[in-house]
């Protein structure tokens, strides 16, 4: 079953892609002094790109988690005998 990823999640992925490229694929985001941060270059480019993936629906497989309730009965036995 498929699932609609969330923004953290997306936000997640594309921060680690960023963060185990090679420096030399983002250099380009850095000044000639190499004054801007690498912290702050990421945390662009994942806000650049959510914001370009937004008009899509991105999906993953559901995991055990998704699929089951979020609130479990205090008592199944008696569900619904009241």
């Amino acid at each position: 079953m498929m699932i609609r990823a969330n923004d953290d999640e997306l936000a997640q992925a594309i921060e680690i892609a960023l963060r185990t490229a090679k420096t030399y694929a983002i250099h380009d985001v850095f000044s000639a002094t190499r004054a801007l941060n690498q912290r702050v270059a990421i945390d662009a480019l994942t806000a650049r790109i959510l914001a370009a993936l937004r008009p899509y629906e991105i999906m993953r497989e559901a995991r055990d988690t998704d699929l089951a309730e979020k609130t479990l009965p205090l008592f199944p036995h008696f569900e619904g005998r009241i």
